[in-house]
């Protein structure tokens, strides 16, 4: 249950959250469709010709968790 760790980050303004209502008025087709439109973050092809890389800046990795699930 990250219910306490989502809170305290949302308080703290840590991170970046969509709710079930940001992703349905922005109709991704793919969950990387609606990262493109998160500041800092890169999109990019992760070089296998299937898939992307998500990237921050300094080219880091950022954790990325849905619905609780990294």
């Amino acid at each position: 249950d990250m219910t306490g760790f989502t809170e305290r980050a949302k308080k703290g303004g840590f991170g970046r959250f969509f709710t079930e209502a940001d992703i349905e008025r922005r109709s991704p087709l793919t969950a990387t469709d609606i990262l493109r439109a998160t500041p800092g973050l890169s999109i990019v092809p992760n070089g296998t010709g299937f898939g992307y890389a998500i990237l921050g800046r300094g080219q880091c990795r950022p954790a990325v968790f849905v619905d609780g699930m990294q």
